[in-house]
């Protein structure tokens, strides 16, 4: 364990480690740009709330595409186009085959894929959902929930598994 003593009486600077390489801006790996003066409260409301109205005060644009709900659009490692929206816009249907990402309160990246009906086929998540040991895959929880529906189009089913090789390298830029 590392300690070190403070720089002068009463001194609150701390120290912080050095990692080589560029980590891109705040908020940058999970697709968006978090202005300096947002407070925290903005940031809850605007991405996990949905409040869209707080990202117009920051001169944040929202996209005119099909899905009102869009907050930018960016590409995944695969090149494809992944719709950034609010947790509140996330329904078991959608604009077909497209993906869509969410952040949670804790950071967490979720990703949904629709097929050709629009349904929401599967979501990848780079976290276990607070919960190891029931999602106890890759190196911090990272794993696929699989949609399952009935005859009449109900979800019936979410089972959990590990990721293909395939989806850790198309979602290798949030993982």
């Amino acid at each position: 364990m590392f300690t070190a003593p403070p720089f002068h009486p009463r001194c609150r600077t701390t120290t912080a480690p050095y990692f080589e390489g560029d980590f891109g801006e705040i908020g940058e790996r999970a697709g968006y740009h978090i202005p300096e003066n947002m407070s925290y409260e903005d940031w809850e409301a605007a991405f996990v709330k949905g409040d869209k109205s707080v990202l117009e005060k920051y001169g944040l644009s929202l996209t005119d595409g099909k899905n009102s709900g869009i907050i930018k659009t960016i590409t995944n490692a695969a090149g494809n186009p992944v719709n950034i929206v609010s947790q509140s816009d996330v329904k078991t249907t959608g604009e077909p085959n497209t993906i869509t990402q969410t952040i949670n309160e804790k950071g967490g990246i979720s990703r949904n894929y629709y097929g050709e009906n629009g349904k929401q086929t599967k979501q990848i998540t780079n976290h276990n959902h607070g919960n190891s040991k029931n999602h106890p895959y890759g190196k911090n929880g990272e794993h696929a929930h699989d949609y399952i529906y009935n005859s009449e189009g109900k979800l019936i089913e979410r089972p959990k598994r590990e990721l293909t090789d395939d989806e850790r390298k198309e979602n290798s830029d949030i993982l």
